[in-house]
């Protein structure tokens, strides 16, 4: 039997001697390792299958598909060392025991088992949730976080005074044209008037009791807000115009509000999906019937707003899904409805978002 030369350690055990030197040293650079790189890998799949997700529901309320949300609840991730050792002869033809060559191989390596659990958002509570009209105090917050005042009312309200914005819209696409462009020139005065700082959004007191109120800081004979006064039903030269929610218009300087739902604004922002032409001829969205009988452009009530296309953009898409056949995108290059997008993120995770489930727990274990 050949013999090993003396002084010379067998190449496995010296693989297998590395093997278990190595783990106390792998332990100290896991944990820090795993933070750097899982915390960053793990924020970034949550975000974008949470934007795909809303995206894929806007769709299909642009369908009448009822939308549903599966929220993350919980991931747990354990990471288990995997090492090993092994070696290989190749022996040669004159099979001399000096001429055999040991090559010995070590693996050493992290194995990630994440554990996810998922739970559908649904029951009455998260039902009613949905379909509660939006607060003013909601409007508020948003307004004082920075966002638009145009792009807020446009969302989120659907009567302002005397001018309608698209309440039909807050359902399935409904076959008549809808009422806003009145609406929309307010909103963009309000919009011109906070650029210049001339408006606010605040609480005061009136009655012995708190009210939102939009002060207009700007001085008398002022075009914009005088035009703004004028489209609001306001007496010429009102600076506080106290926002009551309610359906009636108001009198004087009360501006009669009425919000959306939740729902309400899903449903106004996807009609801003562009649906394939063989879609609309099978009958598969509603076409709605506007001026002198043709198609109603539901892009000139979501101008600056909000679209989503079926044409892949040039610039790559911030958001894709699939759905009954083709890609739907949000263009990365498209920051009006990227805004609108966070916008609405936003909203869900304050009117609904925190919301208990009582549905089923759904957990997956990832791994071997």
């Amino acid at each position: 039997m050949p013999m090993r030369p003396a002084g010379r350690p067998p190449a496995l055990a010296l693989a297998l001697a590395l093997a278990l030197a190595l783990p106390g040293a792998g332990c100290n650079l896991a944990g820090p390792a795993a933070l750097r790189d899982g915390r960053q890998d793990y924020n970034a799949a949550l975000q974008q299958t949470a934007s795909e997700q809303l995206l894929l529901n806007l769709v299909r309320l642009r369908y009448r598909d009822a939308p549903l949300f599966l929220e993350v609840t919980n991931i747990t991730a354990t990471y288990q060392l995997d090492a090993g050792a092994g070696a290989s002869a190749t022996i040669p033809e004159q099979r001399l025991a000096a001429n055999q060559v040991l090559s010995p191989n070590l693996r050493l390596g992290w194995l990630e088992r994440p554990t996810i659990s998922y739970v559908p958002l649904q029951g009455d509570k998260f039902v009613s949730q949905m379909l509660a009209p939006i607060s003013l105090e909601h409007l508020l917050l948003l307004y004082h976080s920075g966002w638009s005042a145009e792009r807020i009312f446009r969302v989120c309200v659907q009567r302002l005074g005397p001018l309608a914005n698209a309440p039909s819209a807050s359902g399935p696409t409904p076959q008549e044209a809808p009422e806003f462009e009145g609406f929309l020139a307010a909103t963009r005065l309000l919009r011109k008037l906070q650029l210049r700082r001339a408006i606010d959004l605040g609480l005061v007191e009136a009655d012995g009791r708190r009210h939102l109120a939009l002060l207009i800081d700007a001085p008398e004979g002022d075009a914009d807000a005088d035009a703004l006064c004028a489209a609001l039903g306001a007496p010429a030269g009102a600076r506080r115009l106290q926002l009551v929610q309610q359906i009636a218009r108001g009198a004087g300087e009360r501006v009669g509000v009425e919000t959306r739902s939740l729902l309400g604004c899903m449903f106004y922002l996807s009609h801003g999906v562009d649906v394939p032409e063989e879609h609309a001829a099978r009958g598969l969205v509603t076409r709605t019937a506007g001026a002198g009988g043709g198609a109603f452009a539901w892009g000139d009530l979501l101008d600056g707003l909000f679209r989503v296309s079926t044409a892949a953009p040039e610039d790559g898409a911030a958001v894709t899904v699939r759905y009954r056949g083709h890609a739907f995108h949000v263009a990365d290059t498209d920051l009006a409805t990227k805004s609108t997008f966070s916008f609405l993120s936003q909203l869900f995770a304050l009117q609904a978002g925190a919301t208990p489930s009582g549905g089923p727990l759904l957990t997956l274990s990832i791994g071997g």
